[in-house]
């Protein structure tokens, strides 16, 4: 019986910890978007390099600074954002975390004092040798990945009472976000995991009820300014996201409630203002805000508002979908074509333009249900859902967990680790629906 519950609850935690998200309640399922890649017309060109590495690669950089300081043009948001190519996430790379509240923990007690920055990444991913490289950047690239989200929890290197970022940290998420830079392409760097009720209770998460926002905001705030001031040279390709899917348990998946909307308007705004007050690069760049949950569903809507900027036409939605939901993010019964996706699309691309924004699903898929004829839905539907995203201006980035495997949430498409591709007819239909 030990046995069991034992296999049982590690079963649980590798579900949690291979999903991506969870955006919306199946009866109200996601919408997402994409956009054309016109990086060379629209974008400046390759000015940074990365933080060197020791002589180990041990993953524990040196810092650096971008030897030449990146352009920041007057391109519209909208223009942006169909100049984005064909984009991915790096999920579950440096995204690992302690689940509070489920007896075991991925990073030895919890407080991840003395855990090296190495284990850090690869807690999700099998361990040490699953490093992410500059190698298997340039491949994906190759194969046409234009752009990459980045999803970094720092609560586990950033605990309180000061919020600060463990150095070796910062470094090593500045030189795999320069090898992106490098290769040309768009990055969407992000605070991921950062909910107050998935953290260890000596990190202190963001929480979105009426008593946590005030210090939530200076946590936030905190940690943006330290984000943003290291990240300042990098042009206007590099665009951050201050929150993943920022959510209570009240309304967790349906949009929330109206306290928890209003908190994360809060923290919308204090997000922008953080990073603006920065300055240089950081006056113009383009950054993310989301819904409750980055949810898509109407709820989410509610009640929520775009924050204030000093540059005008800079702020963006991020939003994620998995539609038709019950198939892409479950795996239950079939796909049943385009017309399962346009109208979930659209909804979301209309309140992108009630609220005067550009769009960008920054995370959206369908998982391996093992079936036979899989594959080959698997392949429709991605074509089907880029096409229509991009006729509606939004730009996407697929959710790769790094797990391929049936029934595990297998949202992953490449191996990082052996430089392979899992499914390259998915890959290539997410390209070809940019030609």
């Amino acid at each position: 019986m030990k046995k069991f519950f034992a296999i049982a609850l590690l079963t649980l935690i590798f579900a949690l910890a291979a999903c991506g998200t969870t955006d919306v309640e199946p009866d109200t399922p996601p919408d997402s978007g994409t956009a054309e890649s016109e990086a060379d017309a629209t974008t400046p060109e390759n000015d940074a390099t990365t933080p060197e590495t020791n002589a180990e690669n041990d993953g524990e950089p040196t810092p650096a600074t971008p030897a030449t300081r990146g352009e920041m043009s007057d391109i519209s948001s909208a223009d942006f954002v169909m100049s984005i190519g064909p984009g991915w996430n790096l999920g579950n790379q440096f995204d690992a975390h302690q689940y509070h509240g489920l007896g075991f923990s991925w990073l030895g007690d919890g407080t991840y004092e003395g855990t090296s920055v190495a284990q850090l990444e690869t807690a999700w991913v099998g361990g040490t040798d699953n490093v992410v490289t500059r190698e298997f950047f340039e491949m994906i690239n190759e194969l046409g990945i234009e752009a990459i989200r980045i999803p970094v929890t720092w609560n586990k290197v950033a605990p309180g009472p000061d919020y600060q970022i463990r150095e070796d940290w910062m470094a090593r998420v500045y030189e795999v976000v320069g090898w992106a830079y490098d290769l040309n392409m768009h990055i969407v760097l992000n605070t991921h995991h950062e909910n107050s009720f998935n953290t260890h209770d000596e990190i202190h998460g963001i929480g979105l009820m009426e008593e946590e926002v005030e210090h939530s905001v200076f946590i936030l705030s905190t940690w943006w300014d330290q984000i943003a001031r290291q990240f300042e040279p990098f042009g206007e390709r590099l665009m951050f996201a201050g929150l993943n899917e920022p959510r209570a348990r009240q309304g967790e998946w349906g949009g929330g409630i109206p306290e928890t909307r209003h908190g994360l308007n809060l923290l919308n705004q204090a997000f922008v203002d953080t990073v603006r007050a920065t300055g240089g690069n950081n006056e113009r760049r383009f950054l993310l805000v989301p819904t409750h949950a980055a949810s898509a569903s109407d709820n989410a809507f509610n009640d929520f508002l775009i924050p204030e900027d000093t540059t005008e036409d800079r702020v963006i939605l991020a939003v994620h979908t998995y539609s038709p939901f019950a198939w892409a993010h479950d795996g239950i019964g079939e796909y049943g074509g385009i017309d399962e996706i346009r109208p979930h699309l659209e909804r979301v691309a209309g309140h992108g333009e009630r609220l005067g924004v550009s769009v960008m699903l920054t995370e959206w898929g369908s998982i391996n249900n093992g079936d036979d004829d899989s594959l080959a839905q698997r392949e429709q539907h991605a074509f089907d859902y880029v096409t229509v995203a991009r006729e509606l201006g939004m730009a996407t980035f697929w959710w790769d967990n790094n797990s391929p495997a049936a029934g595990t949430h297998g949202f992953g498409l490449f191996n990082r680790s052996n430089l392979q591709v899992h499914f390259p007819t998915i890959v290539d239909a997410i390209i070809r629906a940019y030609e």
